[in-house]
């Protein structure tokens, strides 16, 4: 793969060890490319400068939204062919709506996806939002952990103890998670331009 730097002034493509553009500009804060067939769109998408750990997490939101939508379509075909074999098929249309809705989500992972891959800034800010909103949710069921496990406690029941303890580790889990992907996003915005 053959990488270059592409001048903000004149628009020239630069070998990466060149310092300077032949029009004179100062290539030294300009982003490394990689050519993808000519087009320069595309190059974007798979900058040398992208941290490794945001492809991983692209690739996870990916992954994610992909297995959802696989569940969602499963799940609403077979509820649709159970309505058609055992009854009237009074959820018919609940059931097109989440095999849809699926379809959608999976098209809205993928956009997603290719904005992180292209270090877009409402990526970045999207990925701030969703986190910033599930750090207080998992503290929240963090905290309802513990209430379970003290309830638990005051009946005797060890093997509830054990799974509202295992919940709890889960949701802190989640909160430190989240927590550390919120920070890393608000951090570097320097990535998203």
């Amino acid at each position: 793969m053959e990488y270059y730097k592409i001048c903000p002034s004149c628009g020239i493509k630069n070998k990466c060890s060149n310092s300077f553009c032949e029009c004179g500009v100062d290539l030294a804060s300009v982003k490394t490319m990689a050519a993808a067939a000519g087009d320069e769109k595309a190059a974007g998408a798979f900058s040398a400068d992208r941290p490794g750990c945001l492809t991983v997490y692209a690739l996870l939101i990916y992954g994610s939204g992909v297995a959802f939508s696989l569940l969602g379509v499963a799940g609403g075909i077979a509820a649709l062919i159970y309505e058609l074999i055992n009854g009237p098929a009074s959820y018919i249309s609940m059931t097109v709506f989440i095999i849809a809705g699926s379809a959608g989500f999976a098209a809205f992972y993928s956009f997603l996806t290719r904005g992180y891959l292209e270090m877009r800034p409402w990526a970045r800010y999207w990925a701030i939002l969703v986190h910033g909103m599930n750090v207080p949710g998992s503290l929240t069921m963090s905290c309802s952990a513990v209430g379970f496990i003290t309830a638990a406690i005051d009946r005797g029941d060890s093997g509830a103890v054990a799974i509202a303890v295992l919940a709890a580790a889960t949701m802190i889990g989640v909160v430190a998670l989240n927590g550390y992907t919120l920070y890393w996003f608000i951090k570097n915005g320097k990535y998203f331009s």
